[in-house]
């Protein structure tokens, strides 16, 4: 069973980093309570702004802890930019990647041509006079740990040629990884942000609320009966208000129970962890 408090909702939507695992390591509770949700017949979805794996890389590593999803059950950063972009871009469009393998892979499944920032990196380069590809049009940023000058200057250059910059998980601006947090993407575009002296840019992932309102008019959903799971208030509870659906913070990532009370909204349930809802 689950506790009382939640038995009304039919739609969970769980984060990933922090919720379900820490550094892919699973946490104490996840699989348990998924494995309950869904013998009580309720629906399950995975909603991460990660951009590091696509749909079906997080469908592996869910196997790997023995919680079983459809890949169209989970909207990861990846694929939330590459919806984006399909519905905003000329097909086949080439887009600059700065990122992980999963946002490329997404990319491609959808149809664009991608040039990896990381491919491009030459020992010769003038920086004076960087040549950039001119049928670049988008410039996609993600996570990434292998971020170079170089990449950071041709993807400049390429927005100041009038590329439109991306960036699907610009509200995590660090990720916890074992005890301590790491630069995220965000660092990425401010620093492109500056050095083009461009301050538009798109951010498709949380807390966008096209990330979620996509999946509930897919699959017909009763906003009243949805739930998310969230460790991040900027990120996971703030698109809980802005989709006007129910949240509950897990204390198990970046929120701790003083740091929660900072913000000036609030998350309808806080938990310690997933096991607190199991009953």
């Amino acid at each position: 069973m689950i506790i009382d408090e939640l038995k009304e909702f039919q739609s969970f939507f769980f984060d990933l980093d922090g919720v379900i695992w820490n550094n892919h390591r699973p946490l104490p509770g996840s699989s348990e309570l998924i494995q309950r949700l869904q013998t009580l017949g309720k629906e399950i979805y995975f909603i991460s702004n990660n951009c590091e794996l696509s749909r079906r890389n997080i469908c592996e590593a869910l196997e790997r802890y023995s919680i079983h999803s459809k890949i169209e059950n989970i909207i990861c950063g990846s694929s939330s930019c590459a919806l984006w972009a399909t519905n905003n871009c000329q097909a086949h469009s080439k887009i600059l990647t700065i990122g992980a393998k999963g946002l490329d892979e997404e990319l491609v499944d959808a149809g664009f041509h991608i040039v990896p920032a990381a491919s491009l990196i030459s020992p010769d380069v003038d920086y004076a006079d960087i040549q950039t590809d001119d049928d670049i049009k988008i410039v996609v940023v993600a996570d990434t740990l292998t971020l170079s000058y170089h990449n950071i200057a041709y993807a400049s250059r390429c927005m100041q040629k009038g590329a439109k910059l991306i960036a699907p998980n610009y509200y995590d601006a660090n990720w916890k990884l074992g005890r301590f947090k790491i630069p995220c993407s965000a660092c990425t575009i401010n620093a492109l942000v500056a050095s083009a002296r461009d301050k538009t840019f798109v951010t498709p992932g949380k807390p966008h609320p096209m990330m979620l309102e996509s999946i509930i008019k897919r699959d017909s959903l009763d906003k009243a009966k949805i739930i998310i799971f969230g460790d991040t208030m900027p990120t996971d509870i703030l698109l809980a208000k802005n989709c006007e659906v129910k949240s509950a913070l897990v204390l198990t990532g970046n929120e701790s129970s003083e740091s929660y009370l900072r913000f000036s909204f609030r998350p309808d349930f806080v938990y310690t962890n997933l096991v607190e809802v199991l009953k």
